[in-house]
């Protein structure tokens, strides 16, 4: 990778890590409405899923500190009191051992352990911008059965109206009885359709809270977003952008890096080893004295274990460059569909755009046929219906294309942005 991608990816890292920690006081007050960028904020600091990952980035860090360890001096105190017939003796000694070289095998061990660890923070920055994308779903699919509410009691009032027309036509002797059953019966339908939607927004306001890591949330409301730009997105930019800043590549391309790094060390395994060690022993009535060595240690044979070790270590570098090639195709792809997802839904949300308005005026004539002794019961109840799925088709083709928008930013692990027509 690039010194500019690995730029991009390390901004890209940090802007997370201080969204996460800017975060960390978050809390929901009574009443307040909360935007998209809150929720996201709150999820950041106190999901529990994420902070397990988080974890895993201390273990790597723990694991960098044990391969460096011995590239350091160690240091050693050792007291040994012996008593027997006629002695009572006190001895004491301190070391000090530095290893000079191993053939660079401690070295390469801790260049493998720190690819280690910039995998573990890729997983972490990745598991982040998943997150992000599932409070993103979570928010808009609150939004859209807020918006189904909506609709089903805006659909409960014109079914009253109904309703009510049919009762004083009929009452007029300008209807047949039949008309204000329907009238009846469609109303019935009505108000089972409001308590299912408010059925389903209560389940995804508990989907939302389960990211938040809410047990018991306060009231409060959500802010409706801009809406999704109508506008697409070049593919070649889409992709490099995919290529240069997703942390789950990066990962693995740390995880090559450091099964590459481990082949070394294993390849090392016969290496010799030269040492430094000095101290100072001292007893009781004796002055004491200085010592200092030099120690050069050669296997000679291994049986085989050294051997076996290389190609296993090989096996684990091949190992993991098909797995960068399989992530790197599988994100190709991954852009190219949400790309396609996008065009799809701003199409639907356009064509349902048009249907909705044009249901509005079949039910305003149909309702003004009717009202003047026209038109038909049953052509009201039909428009009515037509309208309402209209409405529901209108905020599910919304909710898709904000859900599209999201998973390109995912897929490409950045925020889209468009001066477009909005």
């Amino acid at each position: 990778m690039g010194k500019r991608q690995g730029t991009a990816l390390a901004v890209l890292i940090s802007v997370l890590l201080v969204f996460s920690l800017a975060a960390e006081a978050e809390t929901i007050d009574p009443g307040e409405t909360l935007t998209l960028e809150r929720c996201i904020a709150i999820a950041l600091a106190a999901n529990p899923d994420l902070a397990a990952e988080e974890a895993g980035v201390s273990g790597a860090e723990a694991f960098v500190d044990q391969k460096r360890a011995p590239l350091k001096p160690s240091i050693g105190l050792s007291s040994t009191h012996s008593r027997g017939e006629g002695s009572d003796t006190t001895q004491a000694d301190l070391s000090v051992r530095q290893l000079l070289t191993d053939g660079l095998k401690s070295q390469k061990a801790l260049e493998a352990a720190r690819a280690g660890l910039d995998e573990a923070k890729s997983a972490v920055a990745w598991a982040r911008i998943g997150l992000i994308y599932d409070v993103q779903s979570a928010f808009y699919e609150l939004l859209r059965r807020r918006w189904d509410l909506q609709t089903a009691r805006e659909s409960l009032a014109l079914y009253e109206t109904q309703l009510r027309q049919a009762e004083a036509t009929y009452d007029a002797g300008l209807a047949p009885k039949s008309d204000v059953t329907a009238a009846r019966v469609d109303l019935g339908q009505a108000r089972l359709e409001l308590t299912r939607a408010q059925a389903n927004l209560a389940l995804a306001r508990s989907a939302l809270e389960k990211l938040l890591a809410i047990e018991a949330a306060p009231d409060y409301d959500i802010a409706e977003p801009e809406a999704p730009p109508r506008t697409g997105f070049d593919e070649e930019s889409a992709v490099d952008r995919a290529l240069s800043l997703r942390p789950d590549l990066r990962a693995r391309r740390e995880a090559l890096r450091a099964a590459e790094m481990n082949r070394t060390v294993a390849a090392k395994g016969m290496a010799g080893e030269l040492s430094a060690s000095g101290g100072y022993d001292w007893s009781d009535g004796d002055d004491g004295q200085w010592r200092a060595s030099l120690t050069f240690s050669l296997p000679v044979a291994d049986g085989g274990l050294t051997a076996a070790q290389v190609r296993e270590a090989e096996a684990a570098v091949e190992r993991a460059k098909a797995r960068e090639t399989s992530l790197r195709l599988a994100v190709i792809h991954e852009v190219r569909q949400a790309l396609l997802s996008l065009t799809e839904a701003l199409e639907n949300r356009n064509t349902t755009e048009l249907n909705l308005t044009q249901a509005k005026e079949n039910l305003d004539l149909a309702q003004g046929r009717y009202a003047v002794g026209v038109g038909s019961s049953l052509e009201v109840s039909q428009a009515t219906e037509a309208y309402s799925r209209a409405l529901k088709d209108r905020n599910q083709a919304l909710y898709d294309h904000h859900l599209a928008l999201a998973g390109l930013e995912k897929a490409t692990a950045t925020s889209i942005t468009s001066e477009g027509d909005r």
